[in-house]
């Protein structure tokens, strides 16, 4: 048992240092008398939001931009890492109303202080056919001459068609973007990458993913803001109303990688006397009548186990992975749509390059993400970690990227040695037409095996693990895996700090938990 660990203590257990378990914990300390006991398996915090360092750089696993429509949110967040301008500022993209950071110092220069949130401008488009088009789509000069009249004309008539005669029920993901994109652009821009992320094709996949992700992205809306970017701002307002906060130019993004934020949160709960257990796990939780009394914990590099007696108990890790462990009765049909619940690996491939260039942006591109949507790469997405921040580059002359590769644990290209998905990463960027061999500096490999969970089969009947979970009186699934949702960080804090509520504020039950990003309203949409 850790020298931290008193039994004298009421003891709220967590499991997982995410964005969501460490909302938990804060919120814990500052209005209960619990006791917060976080089992953290990595060495680092943040969960798929952390941030690792490599021979002086930093990597981060997204990487995750700032950018919430909670007021909240946007208020935490600059508790622990003030902005670098002021947020009277209506360009500030943390600006949204009054007081949306009451107590943060404003004016931060970035130059002389590391602990900042810098304010990025967004660039991100879209490698097809060996073009860069720009994301969201638009209807500019530059995607007509790309796209062709012939393809262009295709397209509209495919949407028209559409738009007259609608997929109904919207029950697939190929449902849902053939209504709002018609058949041509799903096809050409949605249908492979799609497959390529989730190993699974759209028409396999709930509509519900689309719901949180793009409702409020269609081509009405992509003409739209093509429009709207023509005429002075105030017009634009009054004549489209809020534009999309897919569309939103700029946000933010800690200096020193999203991890910067979880640790600067972590150091606070640790100072403020909650604990933080690197390198466990947690092995069963002990389940008597309907509540949680206590959980065995593992500490990985010692090889011993220890329990725990607690007061609550809250997971944001796989629902799977929790109604695995539960040590009491479990009903059978819990444990059938528990052990069916999917999420899909996520690889992250770093590589330095003495010199990279994107074809039709040049050696300078100020991407931030690039997608690839070539059918004949596995890479879904390049990250240059330059233009995110320059703090992240140990040698800025040189260019530091990341590939995002998807497979499942299990299947063949997982397990492929890290040397050989180096190689494998290496030979994309040249044929990309990115690098080249001899370019390559540096290159290291993160793999989190249960990444992003994944709308398909069991997904159908969460509800039946919702209910048994609930039924137990201070037990809290929260976070993006842990309530199997492809929930922001944003929403993960929201989700943590709801649970802990349920339990501190009158009126808030468990159920508010599950309210958390269940408008089906789009993740970077901004309030209007």
């Amino acid at each position: 048992m850790p020298e931290t660990y008193s039994r004298g203590q009421k003891i709220a257990l967590i499991i997982g240092a995410g964005p969501a378990g460490l909302a938990a914990a804060h919120e814990l300390l500052r209005t209960t008398d619990y006791t917060p006991l976080i089992i953290e398996r990595e060495k680092l915090v943040g969960g798929i939001a952390k941030t690792m360092p490599y021979k002086g750089n930093l990597i981060d696993m997204g990487p995750h931009r700032f950018f919430s429509k909670s007021d909240f949110v946007r208020k935490w967040w600059g508790n622990f890492l003030p902005p670098q301008m002021k947020l009277d500022a209506p360009s500030c993209p943390q600006h949204h109303g009054n007081d949306v950071l009451a107590k943060c110092t404003c004016d931060v220069n970035p130059d002389s202080c590391d602990e900042v949130m810098l304010v990025c401008n967004r660039l991100t488009r879209i490698y097809h056919d060996k073009k860069c088009f720009e994301y969201p789509l638009s209807m500019s000069l530059d995607t007509i001459k790309k796209l062709g009249i012939i393809n262009l004309t295709s397209m509209a008539a495919s949407y028209g068609y559409t738009r007259l005669f609608p997929r109904k029920p919207e029950k697939t993901l190929e449902d849902f973007f053939i209504n709002r994109f018609g058949v041509k652009v799903y096809q050409r821009f949605f249908e492979s990458y799609s497959e390529k992320i989730w190993g699974i094709h759209p028409a396999g996949m709930s509509a519900d993913w689309g719901a949180q992700r793009v409702k409020n992205v269609s081509i009405a809306k992509t003409i739209g803001h093509a429009i709207r970017s023509l005429v002075p701002e105030n017009f634009g307002d009054r004549i489209f109303g809020e534009v999309e906060r897919s569309f939103v130019g700029r946000f933010l993004y800690p200096k020193l990688g999203a991890g910067q934020m979880w640790t600067k949160v972590a150091d606070s709960i640790e100072k403020d006397g909650g604990i933080i257990l690197r390198e466990h796990e947690a092995l069963s939780v002990k389940v008597s009548g309907d509540k949680v009394i206590g959980v065995t914990v593992r500490d990985i590099r010692e090889q011993k186990d220890f329990y725990v007696p607690v007061e609550q108990c809250f997971s944001s890790t796989p629902v799977r992975n929790l109604i695995d462990s539960i040590d009491g009765r479990v009903p059978r049909d819990v444990a059938e749509v528990a052990s069916g619940l999917k999420c899909r690996g996520f690889i992250n491939v770093g590589v330095l390059l003495k010199d990279f260039s994107v074809p039709g942006a040049g050696p300078n591109a100020k991407d931030n993400w690039i997608y690839i949507q070539e059918p004949y790469a596995k890479a879904a997405r390049l990250t240059i970690f330059n233009n995110w921040s320059s703090a992240l580059v140990a040698d800025t002359r040189n260019k530091w990227i990341s590939l995002e590769l998807y497979a499942q644990p299990g299947d063949e290209f997982w397990g492929k040695s890290d040397k050989k998905i180096i190689e494998f990463s290496v030979n994309e960027l040249v044929r990309l037409k990115m690098a080249k061999q001899e370019d390559v500096l540096e290159s290291v490999v993160h793999r989190i095996p249960e990444a992003t969970p994944i709308y398909v089969g069991a997904y159908e009947r969460l509800d039946v693990v919702q209910r048994y979970v609930d039924d137990i009186k201070n037990l809290y699934m929260m976070g993006r895996c842990g309530m199997h949702r492809y929930n922001n960080q944003d929403h993960a804090v929201l989700s943590g700090i709801k649970a802990v509520e349920s339990i501190a504020r009158a009126g808030i039950s468990k159920t508010d938990v599950w309210q958390v990003n269940d408008e089906k309203s789009y993740h970077e949409e901004e309030n209007a």
